[in-house]
């Protein structure tokens, strides 16, 4: 079975590639989006079953005004 290799967005940067694993050590938040191949668009980590167990749950207001302001939620 092939690993997916997952890209992560948040703010402004684009970061990856990364396997499961390596994400589990990576500081995820609510927010981040994510993408890998065959996903259809950028979904936030949160709703993600494979990885929504590494995400933060407390939201930062900065992070989320910055999003907000944006229109990128």
């Amino acid at each position: 079975m092939e690993k997916k290799i997952y890209v992560l967005k948040n703010r402004m940067h684009m970061r990856g590639p990364y396997t499961l694993e390596m994400l589990r050590n990576k500081p995820l938040h609510e927010d981040d989006l994510v993408w890998y191949d065959g996903l259809p668009d950028w979904t936030k980590a949160h709703f993600l079953d494979q990885i929504k167990d590494f995400v933060k749950s407390e939201k930062s207001p900065a992070r989320s005004g910055f999003w907000k302001r944006n229109k990128l939620l």
